[in-house]
C-alpha cells in the first residue's frame, strides 16, 4: 500500500497534514491530498498540541541516522487531543515490526490504533493510523473502512469489544504458528508430503538441467555450421570495409572446411 492510500479514508476529516518526519525521508512526494487540505513541515519532537483533524506523520526505526530519534513518535502521540490522528511510519518490516515499544505510550495517552498497513517503500515497512479516542471506535479493514458500525448503546459497544478481544486472540494465535513455521518450516506439515515436495522439486530441477544442456549441444552445432559462420560472414562484411575486403578469402576458408 502508499501512503496516500492509507491516508485518503481520513481525507474528508482533515484540516492539516503536520510532517514530523526526518528531512531524508521526503515523505511529502508521497501524499497527493485536496487543496484543503494543508500541508505544513515541522521539526521532529515539536513541543505544539495537535488538534482535532488534524494529523501528524512521525517516523521509528533502528537507525537512528537514518529515522531519526525514536522518542519523537511517543513525543507525537503524547501531543494528540482528543480526535486528533497520527500517523506512525515504521522503518522496520512488517514481520519484524517491534509493536510493544509503543503500547505503553498509547495506553497513557488514550491513543488507540485504528489501521495497520504494509508500506512498499524501501525505507518505510509499514505504518499505523492511531487516534486520541474518549472511547473505543471501530478499527479499520485494509481500506480503511470500519468493520462495524459506531455502537449506538452499551450492548453495542459491549459487542464491538467482543469483536475486539475475540479477533486479537485468534490473531495472535495465527502469529504464534506464522512464528512456529518460519522457525521449522516442516513443523506445519508432515514428514512424509515434505519429503514428496522435496523429491517433485528435485527432479525437475534435473529435468531443467537435462533441457539446458541439450540447448547447449544445440546452440554449439549450429555456431559450427557453415551456414552460420557464412552468414555472420556476410554481416561483418555488411557493416565493416575491412571485412569486406576480407571476404573472398573468408568464404574459401568457410568452403574448404565444410567438410571437417
Amino acid at each position: 500500500m502508499r501512503i496516500v492510500d492509507l491516508l485518503r479514508p481520513y481525507e474528508a476529516e482533515l484540516d492539516r497534514i503536520v510532517d514530523e518526519t526526518p528531512i531524508g525521508i521526503d515523505v511529502q512526494r508521497h501524499i497527493f491530498m485536496s487543496d484543503e487540505v494543508a500541508y505544513v513541515r515541522s521539526e521532529p519532537g515539536s513541543s505544539d498540541a495537535v488538534p482535532s483533524g488534524t494529523i501528524v506523520l512521525t517516523m521509528i526505526g533502528p537507525d537512528r541516522k537514518v529515522h531519526g530519534d525514536p522518542t519523537s513518535a511517543t513525543s507525537a502521540i503524547g501531543r494528540l487531543e482528543t480526535g486528533a490522528r497520527a500517523m506512525i511510519l515504521f522503518g522496520w518490516q512488517p514481520s519484524e515490526l517491534p509493536y510493544p515499544r509503543i503500547l505503553d505510550a498509547l495506553i497513557e495517552h488514550r491513543c488507540q490504533v485504528i489501521q495497520v498497513a504494509a508500506i512498499d517503500l524501501a525505507s518505510i515497512g509499514a505504518a499505523a493510523i492511531i487516534e486520541r479516542v474518549d472511547d473505543l471506535l471501530p478499527p479499520r479493514d485494509a481500506l480503511g473502512e470500519p468493520i462495524m458500525g459506531a455502537p449506538a448503546d452499551a450492548a453495542g459497544r459491549l459487542a464491538m469489544e467482543l469483536r475486539m478481544a475475540n479477533e486479537y486472540v485468534f490473531s495472535e494465535f495465527a502469529g504464534r504458528i506464522m512464528r512456529k513455521l518460519l522457525l521449522d518450516p516442516t513443523g506445519g506439515m508432515d514428514q512424509q508430503r515434505f519429503d514428496a515436495y522435496h523429491l517433485q522439486m528435485d527432479q525437475r530441477l534435473k529435468e531443467r538441467d537435462v533441457r539446458i544442456r541439450d540447448l547447449e549441444r544445440r546452440i554449439a552445432r549450429n555456431e559450427s555450421s557453415s551456414s552460420f559462420k557464412l552468414g555472420g560472414t556476410l554481416v561483418r562484411a555488411a557493416k565493416s570495409p575491412r571485412a569486406l575486403v576480407r571476404l573472398p578469402a573468408d568464404l574459401y576458408r568457410i568452403w574448404r572446411d565444410r567438410g571437417s
